[in-house]
């Protein structure tokens, strides 16, 4: 018994299991480091989050506390509550949970991963992959944050990872959409994107369904998760005609603030919006709905993004490359999922500027997490082509 204990010690696989292992450990370790230097970085985001907590004290004291959006979503001051209920008030303390739930997240979803790839190299590989992408700034710009946005993030991530692997998510969709909706309004439209193109790879890549087969199984996938946002808007709803007095109210607020942030006219009832929109864009050009498409484009290049994004493009094209070999086919399939990945995470990205370019203006540091979502979209795609030449297909 000793002998055999030894003999696996000295293994190969043994060694390299425990150099996986490590790995781990470290991309955990390192993210929650520079994640912790990083804090507070992004513009605005210490205001925004010293208001969200104001907010979590008011629910504990049955006090209400001024703040600037009194019909947003209010997932993130609730979630600060119990944590302020222990003594936990500082905000530097706080964004410790969600940066921690953050670096688990991404370490638990490369494990699973990787864990189907059979050849040491290859998942030695698609580790370091993973970790570039998770490593860059903007990933982790995001992962402490406590404000409205807090925690979208880390549940795209998972829901990402379950739409890209799993059969059946109907339940794991309608809690994480129904989250996303109780936090923020604004990331909708990118998670819903990266969702919808992680089940079309799946479809397709993985099930090996026709393309007008994957767009309806994708459709009714997406589905879901509106049932999901749907229960999350209408508590925000009752929320909101508590705090503005009525449902009638809140209707109204809901559309003035659509109507501004659509720079089509409109007001709010809550007078401090409309004031804080006005004069943040007095001497601010509205720029046209194409040029924030482009803006989105080009951020791709920017120097946080260019070294992640060059390293993501050349893994894509040399695993069709070496695809190709195989089954022209199915390359053929995965070079059209490629440029629909590219197309709809870039549509999925800049919706929310397209549509409300006066909010764009405004919050043009949410521009950074946006863009993030072609990233995840792009590596699921590098994982999928692998786990098809590792399936070694026979069909030419």
């Amino acid at each position: 018994m000793f002998l055999d204990d030894f003999r696996l010690i000295r293994s190969k696989s043994f060694f390299c299991g425990n150099l996986i292992t490590l790995l781990y450990l470290l991309m955990f370790f390192t993210m929650a480091y520079v994640g912790y230097k990083l804090f507070g970085r992004i513009d605005t985001e210490s205001y925004t989050e010293g208001k969200m907590l104001l907010h979590a004290k008011g629910l504990l004291t049955g006090e209400k506390s001024w703040i600037a959006y009194d019909t947003n979503p209010f997932g993130a001051s609730f979630i600060m509550v119990p944590f302020v209920q222990f003594g936990i008030d500082s905000i530097g303390k706080l964004r410790w949970f969600p940066h921690l739930i953050f670096c688990a997240a991404v370490v638990l979803v490369t494990m699973a991963l990787v864990k189907d790839i059979q050849s040491i190299k290859a998942k030695l590989f698609f580790i370091a992959l993973t970790f570039v992408v998770f490593f860059q700034p903007d990933f982790l710009l995001w992962s402490g944050g406590l404000h409205n946005q807090s925690y979208q993030t880390t549940l795209s991530v998972i829901c990402a990872f379950f739409c890209f692997r799993k059969k059946s998510i109907w339940k794991i969709s309608f809690l994480i959409s129904f989250l996303q909706m109780f936090i923020s309004y604004h990331f909708l439209p990118a998670f819903l994107g990266l969702c919808a193109i992680c089940r079309l790879i799946y479809y397709c890549g993985e099930r090996g369904f026709s393309g007008r087969e994957a767009v309806f199984a994708v459709i009714r996938d997406i589905s879901i998760f509106l049932f999901g946002m749907t229960a999350a808007f209408s508590i925000n709803f009752a929320f909101g005609a508590i705090q503005l007095g009525g449902v009638d109210a809140v209707v109204r607020d809901w559309f003035g603030r659509l109507m501004v942030r659509a720079d089509l006219g409109g007001q709010s009832l809550v007078p401090y919006y409309y004031d804080y929109i006005e004069s943040n864009l007095a001497t601010t050009v509205v720029p046209a709905r194409l040029q924030i498409f482009f803006e989105y484009f080009l951020h791709l290049f920017s120097k946080y993004n260019i070294f992640t994004n060059t390293i993501l493009f050349c893994a894509l094209i040399s695993l069709l490359l070496k695809h190709q070999k195989i089954s022209t086919v199915r390359t053929h399939l995965f070079v059209v999922l490629s440029v629909a990945t590219f197309l709809f995470s870039m549509l999925g990205a800049s919706l929310w500027g397209l549509v409300l370019p006066k909010h764009f203006i405004i919050h043009k540091w949410f521009l950074l997490r946006d863009v993030l979502i072609l990233d995840l979209a792009l590596l699921f795609m590098c994982f999928q082509i692998f786990y098809s030449l590792q399936s070694k297909p026979d069909t030419n």
